[in-house]
This record gives structure tokens, C-alpha cells and sequence, in this order.
């Protein structure tokens, strides 16, 4: 058991407010398009140009204000839009099995490639496109086609679906299936996996610039997370949802298979995300381990996080934002001396720490002694030290049975004990170290 406690945030300059801009019961709806055949993927480019991927007939193009620009032919199930504006789609092409096309802004087609089974998830970036492939995904070079990678299977025991969507941002590829998301590096090995909910075998992810997370469920509802993949409201208003796509302060949703809407935040209350901070062991003043975990949630737009033992950052590591950090403290200097992590966000420079202190050095019983007051009664004195931490518990055994605990350490209790035979007594510290085992005197 150790110590809790809120560390304060030092070295913070600048904290930017991650606000959701879904969760209020006042949000207004517009529609964008209607007349739609099927709606599977919803995709928006660097300028709010909203991309629909409908089935047979194909992904059509529509301005912000809701003018068809294009349509784009094929039998489209997903549909991505790299920052060039060239279009990805995943085509069905029968038995399950997919491909993948890549056309220009003007509908040019450029290549097709590979043959996947499953889902329809596409998403690009970094020069590639993310393709899901059962229960992993397939990355293929942008310009060529060629592929140039594959995860590892993201499958686990008892998983009754394939992969549901893939999405790039921040330099990471967020793989959503049987209701977690898994986080992969650019080099589409795994980092992290965080537990969101459904494991429906259709639904959406989406990531937007503010680091705020949707999941549209099969037709179901539209959740909301925060960076950490923590939920934080449901989107009444987006009824039915079947795929979703954020831009600035537009969310746009179908609603149904034939209604493409975008919803934005009413005057109602809007619940905060958590800001920008960093805890060490979420919070706790005192470990007995160096290895901890470092919880960092970063403000909006970050694509790295770097973490030190030294304030100039010197042999930093670098992780993907929304981590959970496993991190090594040092252990060379004075116990009693806190150990700080220190935590930087880029692009943003941002910059906070947290600290811990590391205790490794167990308690000391000096003696200990019982006497008989009355029957079972009796009275225990226990002489103890800790020099960092502070005493926290006793434990009393009797034949290698524990049949006492006292979760405060007190000099002299009073305990109902076994009249005979030998009992021993050890204590815990505050980082959690437990003394030797020390025999009790009988007076």
C-alpha cells in the first residue's frame, strides 16, 4: 500500500485546455447530404472537404456547405485522403476480399493493390496507407503501391471479429478491434492497447487534431474519449451512427445509411477533457520499485512525448502521446531525496515533471512484547523505525498463520491472541517494504 497524493504541476508555462466539442445535450444538428445508398466511411481533407464512401456508388465529394464536388467510381466500403488530397478507397471485389485504389483529386486513377480479407479500414499517412487485413494490418507505399509492411496479428483470445478501422495521427497507427483500440508505432509495432468498449464487428474511429477520440458502434451510439481513451459522453444527438470524421469544430456523422450530418457544440454545458499533466504511479508519494509508470496526457496536437531522469534531457526516450510510460528511476542517490521525471511534448515544447521517492531500505523492529489482561485480551507493544517512509501496519502470525492485521501502526494495541505459543510480528513502511519477521516476548 503506499501514499496517495495530487503532484503539483511544475515547469508549466503554457497549458492548453483540451476541450470536447461533443456532450451537450444542446449540440445543433445539420444536415450536410441525404439520398445516400449505404454509408460505410466518412473521411474529411485538409481543407473540410467531406468524403463519403457509399457502397456502389462509390465516394462522393462534398464542399462544407454541402455541394456535391465529385464522385469518385468503384464499389467503396472505406475511404482515406492523404494531406495532397488524393483519395484511398477499399473496394469490394466479392467473397469478403477487398482491395486497395489510390485516384488524384481529379479522379485519375493512379494504382490498385493488394487483396485483403475482412474489414474494409483504410487510413493514410507518413507517405503510406494503412490497410486492415483480418486481424492486422498491411501498409503500402503511398506513391507506388508497393507494400512495405504488416503488423503483427492484434487478435486475442475469445475475439469474435476482425479488425473495424485503422486511423493515422500524431505519427501512430490506432487500430480499432473487438472493442479495444491498440496503438502501433509508425513501424506498426505495438505500443499500447486501450479498452473502449463494443466489440461490434462495424464501427468507426476517428482522432482529431485535439486529441479527442469518437467511436461511432454499428448504428448504436457515438462515444467520446479523452487522450488517455478514458470515456467522458455519448453523443445524443448523433442517432444511429454508422461512421465518423472531425474538422475544427465539426463532427460530422451518418446517421442512419443515408444521411450524412455534422453536429457542433450548443450553448449548453461541454465537459472538460483532462488538461496537459504527468503523475508518476498516478499520483503516490513513495514506491519501493524504480520501475513506475509514467502517466502523461498531452495537450492537442502533440506527435511525440520525451522523458528524462535530468532536466536538460539528457538520454531522453521518446514515446507516441496517449502512453502509459513504463519508466526506470535511478537508484544511486539518497533515498530520502524525491526522484523526478521529467516530460516534454513536441511540438509544443510543453514541459512538466513529477516526483517520487524511492524507498528500498526495510523497517526495523527493535522488540516487541505481549502481555495477558484477560482471557484472549492482551496488550501488544512493538518498537519500531523507518527512517523514509514512515511506519504504516503491523502483522501479527501464529504458526506461520497471520491472525492479526492493524492497516496504522500503533506503539501498543490491544488484540484478542492465542493464550499459548509463539507469535512473531513484522511491520510495513509507507512505500510498501515489510520488515523481518521479529519473535514477541510474553510477559
Amino acid at each position: 500500500m503506499k501514499t496517495s497524493r495530487r503532484s503539483a504541476l511544475l515547469a508549466a508555462t503554457t497549458l492548453v485546455a483540451l476541450l470536447v466539442t461533443l456532450g451537450s445535450a444542446s449540440a445543433s444538428v445539420h444536415v450536410l447530404a441525404t439520398g445516400f445508398s449505404h454509408v460505410t466511411s466518412l473521411e474529411v481533407d485538409a481543407v473540410g472537404n467531406v468524403y463519403v464512401a457509399d457502397g456502389e456508388n462509390g465516394v462522393s465529394k462534398w464542399s462544407p456547405t454541402g455541394s456535391l464536388v465529385t464522385v469518385y467510381s468503384g464499389r467503396a466500403r472505406g475511404v482515406a485522403v492523404d494531406e495532397l488530397g488524393n483519395v484511398y478507397m477499399t473496394e469490394y471485389v466479392g467473397a469478403n476480399t477487398l482491395t486497395t485504389r489510390k485516384v488524384s483529386p481529379n479522379g485519375t486513377p493512379q494504382w490498385s493493390a493488394g487483396v485483403s480479407q475482412g474489414g474494409w479500414a483504410v487510413a493514410a499517412g507518413a507517405g503510406r496507407v494503412f490497410v486492415s487485413d483480418r486481424d492486422r494490418v498491411v501498409a503500402y507505399d503511398a506513391a507506388t503501391g508497393q507494400l512495405v509492411g504488416s503488423s503483427p496479428s492484434v487478435a486475442q483470445t475469445g475475439d469474435a471479429n476482425w479488425v473495424a478501422d485503422v486511423e493515422y495521427a500524431f505519427g501512430q497507427v490506432y487500430v480499432l478491434t473487438n472493442g479495444r483500440v491498440h496503438m502501433l508505432g509508425g513501424n506498426l509495432q505495438p505500443i499500447a492497447t486501450f479498452p473502449v468498449g463494443s466489440s461490434d464487428a462495424s464501427a468507426e474511429l476517428d482522432i482529431d487534431a485535439q486529441s479527442v477520440v469518437r467511436v461511432a458502434w454499428s448504428g448504436r451510439s457515438l462515444d467520446v474519449f479523452d487522450a488517455t481513451f478514458q470515456r467522458i459522453a455519448t453523443e445524443d444527438e448523433a442517432r444511429s451512427p454508422w461512421a465518423v470524421a472531425a474538422f475544427e469544430n465539426r463532427v460530422y456523422v451518418s446517421r442512419g445509411l443515408q444521411e450524412v450530418v455534422w453536429l457542433e457544440p450548443g450553448s449548453g454545458p461541454v465537459p472538460p477533457s483532462e488538461g496537459p499533466s504527468v503523475t508518476i504511479n498516478e499520483g503516490d508519494t513513495y514506491t519501493n520499485d524504480p520501475d513506475v509508470t509514467v502517466r502523461a496526457i498531452p495537450p492537442g496536437g502533440t506527435g511525440s512525448v520525451f522523458v528524462a531522469n535530468d532536466g536538460g534531457f539528457q538520454g531522453a526516450s521518446m514515446y507516441a502521446p496517449f502512453a502509459q510510460i513504463a519508466w526506470r528511476l535511478p537508484v544511486t542517490a539518497a533515498e530520502r531525496l524525491p526522484k523526478t521525471v521529467y516530460v516534454r511534448f513536441t511540438p509544443s515544447g510543453l514541459t512538466l515533471q513529477d516526483d517520487i521517492i524511492l524507498d528500498q531500505t526495510r523497517p526495523v523492529v527493535a522488540r516487541a512484547s505481549v502481555e495477558r489482561i484477560r482471557g484472549r485480551l492482551h496488550r501488544v507493544r512493538v518498537k519500531a523505525r523507518d527512517r523514509t517512509s514512515g511506519l504504516r501496519a503491523v502483522q501479527i502470525r501464529h504458526k506461520g498463520r497471520t491472525i492479526a492485521r492493524m492497516p496504522r501502526f500503533k506503539a501498543a494495541s490491544r488484540l484478542r491472541l492465542p493464550r499459548t505459543g509463539k507469535l512473531r510480528v513484522r511491520v510495513r513502511d509507507g512505500a510498501g517494504n515489510w520488515s523481518r519477521s521479529k519473535a514477541i516476548r510474553r510477559r
